[in-house]
């Protein structure tokens, strides 16, 4: 008796080199990818949008360099996007499975009245993850978190004219529980984490310091705030409003690191 043939191998992932390879730009290298392919980002300024609509990996060839938004270096990758056109975030990613593994510096200017990102994630899986990032935003927010459940990892969300982190349930209303762990952020005009809308993410080991607003701002959300260190904040550290779910100020003040212990239970401004 003749064993039957074996199953097909899956396609050995591919790896495209962008900047000083294969293309020239991380749009060319998105139309080539397939889901679970590699782009690989030469050292160099893209000044481009990042539209991440498949599994792929974006990372760089450098992975030891470590940029800063003020000070980013000749060695790093940088991603700018500066557009006269109002709400374009510079990277957005609508997918589960999509990573983004720096050091990558990511910076954006787009013009709005409202909420507006650097980094906009929509509806993304848990398996959608942003590590090691640095993430500047000269008109809005770092990050804007839209449902679903992405990790964010290791970033420095920094010098943002609103909030480091913005996170919301998605426009159905369905809670999203992002993962936001290990992040700088900090010397942001508003917010350090701004929660609202019935999200439920967890935030846990961050430093939140120097913010021009609440070091953490919830409203109308529950979720998980432990080990953060939240100082120095110029409205003070943590405000709350209806919070859901059982989570209490006095578990949040004794799970996370405050200066004087300051929680504050306001309504907060729209932001």
């Amino acid at each position: 008796m003749v064993a039957p043939p074996p199953p097909p191998s899956r396609a050995a992932e591919t790896i495209i080199t962008v900047g000083q390879g294969d293309v020239q730009t991380i749009a060319e290298a998105l139309k080539l990818a397939n889901d679970g392919d590699t782009i690989l980002l030469s050292p160099g300024m893209y000044r481009e949008r990042v539209i991440l609509n498949k599994a792929v990996t974006l990372t760089t060839v450098s992975a030891a360099f470590s940029p800063s938004p003020s000070s980013p270096g000749s060695e790093g990758v940088e991603i700018i996007w500066e557009t006269d056109q109002p709400y374009e975030s510079t990277l957005v990613c609508t997918v589960d499975g999509a990573a983004v593994k720096g050091p990558i510096l990511i910076k954006h200017n787009s013009y709005s009245i409202a909420n507006n990102y650097a980094v906009q994630l929509i509806n993304c899986g848990s398996s959608t993850i942003i590590d090691g990032c640095f993430i500047s935003s000269e008109t809005g927010s770092g990050i804007g978190i839209e449902g679903g459940e992405p990790q964010i990892r290791n970033c420095t969300l920094k010098n943002c004219a609103r909030s480091g982190v913005m996170v919301f349930s998605d426009l159905d209303g369905t809670p999203g529980a992002p993962k936001i762990q290990g992040c700088s952020i900090e010397s942001n005009k508003q917010h350090g984490v701004l929660v609202r809308d019935g999200a439920e993410p967890v935030v846990v080991g961050n430093k939140i310091q120097g913010n021009g607003g609440y070091g953490l701002a919830l409203q109308g959300c529950a979720g998980e705030y432990t080990q953060n260190k939240i100082k120095e904040n110029s409205k003070g550290q943590v405000a709350i409003h209806l919070l859901l779910d059982g989570l209490a100020s006095a578990r949040i003040a004794e799970e996370n690191e405050l200066e004087m212990k300051m929680i504050t239970d306001t309504t907060l401004k729209m932001m």
